[in-house]
């Protein structure tokens, strides 16, 4: 890889559905869109003619030496095909989130990017949130004390959605509990509800590190009201990040903690920098191919998030606690 400094690479995007899109605009206004590409000719001409960059074939853009990397944002299913043929290709790859359906998988596209000296990362946007780095940084300093439990909820009303809930809504707060743990579980339970066929819309998942460290999910796409909260209690405080609140009021601190005599409950909100955590997940991408360190989201953070998913999928078939 080159130095950090210097130009924007140049970077395709695949896959320009209503995400897809959201990376096109912001590659462009990074000033570092190379072209789009769509299996729908009328997706990928409406993106390019709203960008201003060319709509060019999948094997286009592979074959094109001066294109460094690709944003992945096709169907999950086809994420780990064509991750695998950008980095033959020599190409950095983000692929949105789920990096890939499976560990074995998402393994093999990690070996061969290491191997090859690329990028491998996925979009697990929330990483890149100014509020939950700031939580990072409360937690760290030891504002809540000894983290006992987390708990997330991800809910809104996209009924009838192609993927599984677990699948789709999932990896965002995974992503962040497993930051927060700083490993993975030790087991997972999990259970599926409000099946569209054979497809389920909404579940939970309970997640149990040791050492008195405890976890839990509870995702929807059929929630009429939309709520995107994490909630980490410790000792000496609690600390919720919720991202369907306004900027002024997305982060903030309760007292007392779990450990203290029990009291009504103190707010103190936590100021919080604006931001677009796309733009921000674009520039660390961008960074890690010109020689900057690896994202927070590298190849190796997204298999530890896919095992935990393929665990709590064999514990909804299952009924029972697995080990991811």
């Amino acid at each position: 890889m080159s130095s950090s400094s210097g130009p924007a690479p140049y970077i395709a995007v695949a896959g320009c559905g209503a995400w897809g899109r959201n990376h096109v605009r912001t590659l462009g206004t990074l000033g570092a869109l190379a072209a789009v590409s769509d299996a729908s000719a009328a997706a990928a001409k409406a993106a390019a003619e709203a960008s201003g960059a060319p709509a060019r074939a999948w094997t286009e853009i592979l074959a094109d030496p001066a294109i460094s990397g690709v944003v992945i944002a096709a169907p999950d299913a086809l994420h780990a095909a064509m991750a695998g043929e950008a980095l033959a290709a020599s190409k950095h790859v983000l692929a949105e989130k789920p990096m890939t359906m499976g560990v074995a998988d998402a393994e093999n596209l990690a070996t061969e990017a290491e191997r090859k000296g690329l990028v491998l990362m996925t979009g697990h946007i929330l990483r890149y949130h100014s509020a939950f780095r700031r939580m990072q940084e409360l937690i760290a300093d030891g504002a809540v004390g000894r983290i006992r439990h987390i708990a997330a909820r991800r809910m809104h009303y996209a009924p009838g959605a192609p993927r599984q809930a677990l699948w789709d809504l999932g990896p965002h707060d995974l992503s962040m509990i497993l930051a927060l743990a700083g490993r993975k579980p030790l087991s997972v339970r999990a259970a599926y509800s409000a099946y569209e066929g054979d497809i389920p819309q909404a579940g939970s998942m309970a997640l149990d590190f040791g050492d008195g460290l405890t976890a839990e999910i509870a995702f929807s796409a059929i929630t009429p009201v939309k709520l995107h909260q994490i909630s980490v209690a410790g000792n000496e405080a609690q600390a919720v990040f919720e991202d369907s609140k306004p900027w002024p009021e997305k982060l903030a601190l309760f007292r007392p903690g779990l450990e203290r005599v029990r009291k009504p409950l103190a707010r103190e909100g936590i100021d919080v920098v604006p931001g677009e955590p796309l733009a921000e997940e674009l520039r660390a991408f961008i960074t890690a191919i010109k020689g900057g360190p690896t994202p927070p989201s590298g190849a190796r953070e997204a298999i530890g998030v896919i095992a935990v998913l393929e665990a709590a999928a064999r514990a909804a078939e299952s009924g029972k606690a697995e080990t991811p």
